[in-house]
């Protein structure tokens, strides 16, 4: 299974962007259904779009992330994917050479220990690429963990 999860935005001011997108999607900003959390260096805001999500984060001045939103502006980051075949996709993905950023969290899921691994812009012409380990997501993000 392979699953689009969300598409990741990064902006330069959370506030203004919520407003444009929920403008933009016909929402009210302060819809119980939009979530807010502190992501790994960055502030997040989830915006239900259907069975999808839009993730925008705003990044934590002087992380690496706030780097690239120097460098490259507002826009577009990554596409997010969930798969119940973690372990022999990113096998698969590294021997076909891809480099892969590997990472597992408990942030930001208690309880539960996030696995993603990220293409990296230069192997995906231009985007990141987050595949999930949908088996240990929670069910409450769309994976498959009790």
């Amino acid at each position: 299974m392979f699953k689009l999860h969300h598409v990741g935005v990064v902006v330069k001011n959370m506030d203004e962007a919520v407003k444009t997108y929920c403008d933009i999607l016909g929402l009210d900003h302060s819809d119980e259904g939009i979530q807010t959390f502190t992501g790994k260096e960055n502030e997040t805001v989830i915006i239900p779009v259907e069975d999808k999500e839009l993730e925008l984060m705003e990044p934590d001045p002087g992380t690496w992330f706030d780097g690239y939103l120097k460098e490259h502006g507002e826009g577009l980051f990554h596409l997010a994917i969930f798969t119940d075949n973690y372990d022999e996709e990113v096998k698969m993905l590294k021997e076909k050479g891809f480099n892969l950023m590997l990472e597992e969290t408990t942030k930001p899921f208690p309880g539960y220990t996030l696995r993603e691994a990220f293409l990296q812009p230069e192997d995906t012409r231009g985007l990141w690429i987050a595949l999930i380990d949908a088996r240990k997501a929670p069910k409450h993000i769309g994976g498959l963990a009790p």
